[in-house]
């Protein structure tokens, strides 16, 4: 099976309509526009992070930006003043790498090693800073205890990553990895609407995902007999702590043995 990719509404201004050229033979790519307008796909072919810009109607010029392993994914593509940048998930989503051009050159960030088994990166998110740095976000999952670490990393000029964690164990358990976005905000005065607005935009998708748990939750409290429980702390003073203990084993790991337990079990 032959792939292609295209990338539609490329030259609005210089034709006066919409038109759609072929870049690449490829599964799937990112489209980004510099800030003087000059549209830029990239793409992973194979072993090759490329960067594909054009050059005229219908012409394009690919150039290798860097090596990635055998599997990997482009996950974020964007373009700022100092140039495009890309972030690509490793094979199975284990490992996560942003590359930024600075000059003519190419410089590659290493944000996460090659992780255990039993973790995973969620969907990253990528913007950039003023001058055209690197802002990623992004997720550590743990397939054992469904919990995952959300982690902010910004690169520097010399290309490393000073990175930051947001949560310890803080997201509401998810059965796949959380995506994440980060969001810069210059410094000005910010009205709290569009703050929230920019963070239920960013936040939608973890939130979506997390929304089953949240209804089973709901569907376990509501079998709570909250009467009988209090009723139990009046006549057996002596065992309030157990009885406490238990709600907080159902809030903290509804699917627990202790947590299938209601207090009027015990």
């Amino acid at each position: 099976m032959r792939w292609f990719l295209v990338i539609a509404a490329v030259a609005p201004a210089m034709t006066g309509s919409a038109s759609a050229e072929l870049v690449a033979r490829v599964p799937d790519g990112m489209i980004a526009v510099t800030p003087g307008g000059a549209p830029l796909v990239g793409f992973v072919r194979g072993q090759q992070l490329v960067v594909s810009q054009r050059a005229g109607r219908e012409r394009w010029i690919q150039k290798q930006a860097a090596r990635v392993s055998r599997g990997s994914r482009l996950a974020a593509f964007t373009a700022g003043i100092a140039g495009p940048a890309a972030v690509v998930i490793g094979p199975g989503d284990r490992s996560l790498a942003v590359f930024h051009r600075q000059g003519k050159h190419w410089r590659k960030t290493v944000l996460t090693g090659r992780l255990g088994a039993d973790l995973s990166v969620g969907w990253p998110g990528l913007t950039l800073t003023r001058s055209g740095l690197p802002v990623v976000a992004y997720t550590r999952w743990s397939t054992r205890s469904l919990y995952s670490q959300l982690f902010l990393a910004k690169i520097d000029p010399r290309g490393r990553a000073h990175t930051q964690r947001v949560t310890t164990c803080g997201w509401p358990k998810s059965y796949t990895p959380p995506p994440a976005a980060p969001v810069v905000v210059a410094n000005a005065s910010v009205s709290p609407e569009s703050l929230s607005e920019a963070m239920k935009s960013t936040l939608l998708p973890a939130i979506e995902r997390s929304s089953l748990q949240s209804q089973e939750l709901q569907k376990q409290l509501e079998t709570v007999n909250f009467d009988q429980f209090v009723k139990q702390i009046e006549r057996k003073r002596g065992k309030i702590i157990h009885e406490i203990e238990g709600i907080l084993d159902f809030v903290c790991d509804p699917g627990s043995k202790a947590a299938q337990r209601t207090p009027g079990d015990r």
